[in-house]
This record gives structure tokens, sequence and C-alpha cells, in this order.
């Protein structure tokens, strides 16, 4: 059972990496042109790390007329 959990975290990880690696999966740190209410929201309540904002620069990408 331990191998299996080792391969297991170690096909994980190369998927991880692999995933990583590729410049075009990358999520834009910021919205080429934020509307007026993105950007109300970013000054009001600005983002608390990189993890937030890449979230809801992947949020704005997917539907960009939700602030």
């Amino acid at each position: 059972m331990p191998v299996v959990r080792l391969a297991s975290t170690f096909l994980a990880l190369l998927v991880l990496a692999a995933a990583c690696a590729d410049p075009g999966t990358s999520v834009p740190s910021r919205t080429a042109d934020p509307t007026p209410a993105q950007r109300t929201r970013d000054t009001l309540d600005p983002s608390r790390g990189p993890a937030e904002a890449a979230g809801r620069a992947a949020d704005r990408a997917a539907n960009p007329n939700r602030p």
C-alpha cells in the first residue's frame, strides 16, 4: 500500500509541475480594462495576496461583466 501512495503522490506532483510549466495556462494578474465596478471593488476591498488577485483575474476573464 505505501508504494501505491508514493506513486500516486509522485504522479500528482508530476502533473502539477507540467501544468505550471506551460506559460499559456497562467492567470493574468490584472484585468486589461477593468469596469468602473471592478475598479471600485479593487479600491474598497483590495485583494489580500497573489492567490486572491489571481482568483479575481480568473473570475473576470470568465465573466467580464461581473465586478
